[in-house]
């Protein structure tokens, strides 16, 4: 018996010394460092790291699966998308703005061109020609005024989708716009978007001899990265600026500063976070913008994407669930 008893409590020491030295080691601990009105913001003792690559979605060609999955990764000069051959037209496309990206420097030259690139062939000018759609951006031209380059590349038809005319210069470039002048007010800002491929490249219309699939709906993800001290936060003013105020991004989708996610970078920053996303028809529409909110979390039940994978998770549940 004593014997036993020893054994159980060597067991125990082990166990506290070894949960002593995980959390040495960095182990993420959450705690609640702000509640107001009922919202919690988190903070952790693990650095948020602010990558080029949080935007990106998981392209299953980068895993392993090659062209044979029927998806193909492919960088551009200021984007990158994961192109699906099935429907012949990205699943997704994703960069960053910063204030530097928004000083245009290159002028529209409307060079639509086939993307020598993609394996299995893109889409062609004669698709799009006679259909009654627009070839529409994904990654929008207006994004990569900062660089001829990356203005040049955002015309490559692997970057184009089947879309409405009334939309395409409608509601969808009212929202490519108001992304622009919203990441104006960030230190950064992460997109994802596409179409909506949820159903089989069979059970959507298409256009062209390639059979472009015919989208019905369109998305964005998007997560905005705010300086401390430019924006107000739950409880008043996340800094002392006087110019402080509720970033537009929250105040278009319906959102209170409460919304707002503290975290530290891995240089120690302090930032906010916030994420919204968009579900938009590929039809003319004159609602306002807050009318095709909805969460990042709805948006990938939609596409079957995961978003922002590459943050912890403790910053990506709270992110990814607001509205």
């Amino acid at each position: 018996m004593k014997h036993k008893t020893l054994r159980v409590f060597y067991i125990c020491l082990l166990l506290f010394f070894a949960a002593c030295l995980s959390v040495n080691q960095g182990t993420v601990l959450y705690a609640q460092t702000h509640v107001d009105q009922g919202t919690v913001l988190y903070a952790q003792n693990e650095a948020l790291v602010l990558g080029d690559d949080i935007q990106l979605p998981v392209c299953p060609s980068t895993t392993g699966a090659g062209v044979e999955s029927g998806h193909e990764f492919r960088s551009f000069s200021g984007y990158t998308i994961c192109y699906r051959e099935e429907y012949e037209q990205p699943e997704w496309a994703a960069y960053t703005l910063t204030a530097e990206k928004l000083v245009k420097n290159a002028s529209r030259e409307d060079n639509f061109r086939p993307d020598p690139k993609i394996s299995t062939g893109s889409a062609s000018l004669a698709d799009y020609k006679g259909s009654g759609y627009d070839r529409g951006h994904l990654a929008p031209a207006a994004d990569f005024a900062y660089s001829e380059e990356a203005m040049s590349d955002s015309f490559y038809l692997s970057n184009m989708s089947p879309q409405n005319g009334s939309f395409n210069r409608g509601i969808w470039a009212k929202l490519e716009a108001a992304v622009r002048d919203w990441a104006g007010e960030t230190l950064i800002t992460y997109v994802v978007t596409g179409p909506v491929l949820e159903k089989p490249a069979s059970g959507y219309g298409f256009i062209g001899a390639n059979e472009i699939s015919v989208p019905e709906y369109y998305y964005k993800a998007l997560l905005f990265v705010y300086e401390d001290g430019a924006v107000a936060a739950a409880g008043g003013t996340s800094g002392a600026a006087d110019s402080a105020k509720t970033p537009a991004a929250l105040t278009t989708a319906g959102a209170s500063a409460e919304t707002l996610i503290s975290a530290t970078t891995s240089d120690g920053q302090q930032v906010w976070l916030f994420a919204t996303g968009y579900l938009l028809p590929n039809e003319k529409g004159s609602a306002d913008l807050a009318s095709f909110t909805v969460s990042i979390d709805d948006v990938e039940s939609r596409t079957g994407l995961d978003f922002f994978s590459l943050l912890p998770d403790v910053y990506e549940d709270a992110l990814e669930a607001a509205r």
